[in-house]
This record gives structure tokens, sequence and C-alpha cells, in this order.
């Protein structure tokens, strides 16, 4: 598809949108970045060719896509102060708590989509979940998607509450892991190997486990019990970690974060 995009900030997920954009042979002088901080323009624009300022352009303001890519702290200022002259182009948001009704009100477009990334779209390896408003037609949905494939795999949710789930669960997701594999590199250490063959062995098996687990397409706890013999090692951890209620843990954090996503949208809206 043919269309002009403006970002509205060009930290990390902006790079990784516009890197997946060029993978797809996207034209770059249809791609506009907006970013006050020179250093990151000026790298942008020489890794991608594409058109890049520290303020709004005319054009980048006549842009059939506006991407914003800015932290949610921030979002009501910058939307309320900039003056796009498309009004009917598609607004889409990556930002964390920032509500469809809200971003609306602020930009003066109801062509709003939420798309809600994780870090592993860094890689193209992320997953994410897209909300889209009432007045969305087939084709900026079909832009949103491309964009969204850009990242990794993706699935629209049926209404915007969702996105808080999705927040706590994929978007926060990446940190679990990284927090269970932080303890697990730390044991590892514990018997004597350094920083480097510690982290190595953390990684080899996690993802030896996850290319089982995607392999043999069956439930967890049967993956669990196959490896848990009666009596023997596994077992004796396995005990060790319900003694700590782990499982219960997780879900715990996971509620802790979706509650968060939502005290965010209010705070984030007054």
């Amino acid at each position: 598809m043919s269309f002009t995009i403006t970002f509205i900030g060009g930290g990390n997920m902006a790079r990784a949108i516009i890197g997946g954009l060029a993978s797809k042979s996207f034209l770059p002088q249809n791609i506009h970045v907006i970013d006050p901080n020179a250093g990151q323009i000026d790298d942008l624009v020489a890794t991608h060719h594409i058109n890049g300022s520290t303020a709004l352009t005319e054009e980048a303001a006549r842009s059939d896509v506006i991407i914003w890519a800015i932290k949610p702290q921030i979002m009501k200022q910058v939307a309320s102060s900039v003056q796009l002259q498309n009004k009917d182009a598609l607004h889409i948001s990556i930002a964390a708590g920032i509500r469809t009704d809200d971003l609306a009100a602020w930009t003066g477009n109801e062509n709003i989509v939420r798309i809600m990334p994780n870090t592993p779209a860094l890689i193209g390896a992320g997953v994410s979940g897209i909300y889209a408003g009432d007045g969305i037609n087939q084709d900026q949905r079909n832009k949103a998607e491309l964009i969204a494939g850009t990242l990794g795999s993706h699935f629209w949710l049926a209404n915007e509450n969702e996105m808080d789930d999705v927040t706590a669960i994929s978007g926060s997701g990446p940190a679990y892991i990284f927090h269970f594999l932080e303890g697990y590199q730390n044991a590892i250490k514990s018997l004597g190997y350094s920083d480097d063959r510690s982290r190595e062995l953390a990684i080899f098996v996690a993802e030896g486990a996850l290319a089982l687990a995607k392999h043999m397409g069956i439930d967890f706890k049967t993956l669990r019990e196959q490896v848990t013999s009666k009596g023997g090692t596994t077992e004796a951890a396995i005990k060790q970690l319900d003694a700590c209620q782990t499982q219960e843990a997780i879900k715990t954090a996971i509620d802790a974060a979706k509650n968060r996503a939502i005290e965010m949208s209010k705070e984030f809206s007054k």
C-alpha cells in the first residue's frame, strides 16, 4: 500500500516499525519522523533515508497516518499542541494507558487505533494487541495491520478494556521471563559458574524448553510432568517452587500490572 506516515517520536519502537516497513519495501520518502533530539533524527535519516526534523513540517502534517510513539506522560501535552492538516488521517498510538477517546479529544480526530507491542518487537519478534475505534474502516484497519505486522505477530481486540489485559500479559510479559532468567542465572552462578557461562546456560535451557513446547503442541502441565520423575531431582525442585507459590505469584503480578494500566489510563486522561 502506498501512503505517507509521520512518527511523532523517534525512539526505539518507532525505529523498530521503520525498520520493519523498510523490510517490506515501504518507500522511505513516504516516512517522516519528528523528534526534538537532533542526534536521533540524524541517525534515523542516515540509516533509513527517511525524512526527519526536530519540528513538525508542513509535509509531515499532511500525512495519511500519524503514529504517536512518545511517552504516555507527555502525550496530552504534545497531542494537544501539534497542528495536523489532514483531518482524515489515521492516528495510531503505541503508548500504554492512553485511551482512544482521550487521544481523539486531544487531536480533534476520531480515527484512532491503539497498538500495544512489547520489547521483542525491536527484533521483529513481538506480539501486539490492536484495538480500533468504531469509526475505523477496512482500509484503515489494513494500514494498522501492516504497521503492527512489522513488529511480529498481532491480534485484534473486541473492546478497549482488553488492552489493559494485553498490557499486563504481553506488554509487561518479557520482563516476567527476564526476571525468572535473572534468578535462574544467579542460581547457576552460585554453583561456581562465570557470568558468561551462567547466562549462556540459562538461555540455552530456556530456548530448548520453548522449542520443545512449540514442537509438541501440548499443555505446559503435561510437559512439566514428563520431566518430573517420581522421587527424582526435578520433583524435589518443583516441590520447592510450589512451596514458594510461584504460580500464584505470577497471577498476582499480572493482576497488579493490569490494575496499574487501568490507573494510568485515569491519570493520563486528567
